[in-house]
């Protein structure tokens, strides 16, 4: 898929909105004299370079054929077929492409997808980056099912630094055991004679990790076991957003070890 900003398209048209103003300045049947060439020529360069860089194919070959004919002296009558003529290759090779329009600010999940969860997310959750980027994508191009999949699997990293850390076992288990263990796991350590160092803000963290789940664990439930589920734009947005919130909550305290990949 190309990817262009509107501005390449938009210059474009500009150019072939002067080359309309060129075209009606033109004197009939007269010699086209060596100014008026080389503005033509110098508008045929700027087409080109715009056309190529939006991706188009047949107008740029239209417009080199156009340089080579420009090299040679012409008439008024020729300027304005090779005018003419470009507006009709453009608008023919434009109306066979398809476009889409990402608004603001959608488009920056699409441009910028890395930054999406922050920086901390990233550097904590390597294994994590490709379907956060992808989730990001998808939401902005409103694949609101692809990205709640791509959201489920950038969790599992979260899930599995924190069952690791609560010594839960955890090999892509059911989330909701997980999930239910936590309280079970915080009140075990409270009974211990001797708790972790900073356990007072150990406590509090495994405790909110805990309320981060419950926003989620209801969508996300045995997600591997319905695959024919699907996700509508608000449930796919609202959920990006428990999970940035949770993975963000994660990094705080928790980073997967070098080289781990929750993959393997």
């Amino acid at each position: 898929m190309l990817r262009f900003h509107s501005t390449g398209l938009l210059h474009l048209l500009d150019q072939l909105r002067q080359a309309d103003t060129f075209m009606r300045t033109a004197v009939p049947n007269a010699v086209v004299s060596e100014d008026r060439k080389l503005g033509w020529q110098e508008m045929i360069q700027t087409m080109l370079a715009a056309s190529t860089e939006i991706g188009l194919r047949t107008v740029p070959s239209h417009l080199r054929i156009l340089i080579a004919k420009t090299e040679n002296s012409l008439n008024e009558e020729e300027l304005r077929r090779q005018i003419s003529s470009t507006h009709d290759v453009f608008f023919a090779e434009l109306s066979a492409q398809l476009m889409f329009i990402v608004p603001y600010p959608d488009d920056d999940l699409f441009i910028n997808p890395g930054p999406a969860f922050g920086d901390e997310v990233y550097k904590s959750f390597p294994s994590a980056r490709f379907d956060i980027d992808e989730a990001s994508k998808c939401l902005a191009l409103d694949r609101s099912t692809a990205c709640v999949l791509h959201l489920m699997r950038s969790l599992e990293a979260g899930m599995n630094a924190l069952a690791k850390k609560l010594r839960i076992p955890y090999a892509h288990a059911n989330w909701e055991a997980v999930i239910n263990k936590i309280p079970a796991k915080i009140q075990e350590i409270e009974r211990a004679t001797r708790k972790p160092k900073g356990w007072k803000e150990l406590r509090q963290f495994y405790a909110e990790s805990g309320a981060h789940l419950d926003l989620v664990k209801d969508a996300f439930r045995n997600w591997a076991m319905h695959i024919h589920k699907t996700y509508d734009a608000p449930t796919a947005k609202e959920l990006f957003h428990h999970t940035k919130a949770f993975m963000r909550h994660l990094a705080t305290q928790l980073a997967e070890r070098k080289g781990h990949s929750h993959d393997t």
